[in-house]
């Protein structure tokens, strides 16, 4: 929860202090920061530990929604294109090692990077999701 304090604050000072392209830039990223923070850290200790959960969390657990279906054949489509756009987006790391220098290279390697987490995240949440007959 500190850390989430701590990005919010940082978001008021961005405002109060830079420039409105700087700051709308900065609130994208720590919107992100903080989105990532509560779905991947937070929220999985909140479920497995419910006593360490804000009383607004609890709350809006209350009324637990039901498992998101989907049929097989769906499913089995997005999880081939997922793996189909993680092939895709991995192949271009050899161009950018060829057309770039070191430097450039390793900062496409490192976006390819994010790209490919985001690619495993959105597979995890198709493989999860429970099949309709």
């Amino acid at each position: 929860m500190e850390c989430s304090r701590k990005t919010d604050e940082s978001i008021r000072h961005v405002v109060n202090e830079a420039s409105e392209e700087v700051a709308k830039a900065y609130k994208r990223v720590a919107g992100s920061i903080m989105g990532n923070l509560l779905t991947e850290v937070l929220a999985p200790i909140w479920i497995e530990h419910e006593e360490l959960a804000p009383e607004w969390y609890r709350q809006s657990r209350s009324a637990k929604p039901s498992r998101p279906k989907i049929k097989k054949e769906l499913r089995e489509r997005l999880l081939a294109t997922l793996d189909e756009v993680e092939l895709s987006v991995k192949s271009t790391i050899p161009i950018a090692e060829n057309a770039c220098d070191e430097k450039s290279a390793a900062r496409y390697q490192e976006g390819i990077d994010d790209i490919v987490d985001y690619i495993v995240i959105a597979r995890s949440y198709v493989e999860t999701l429970e099949q309709e007959p």
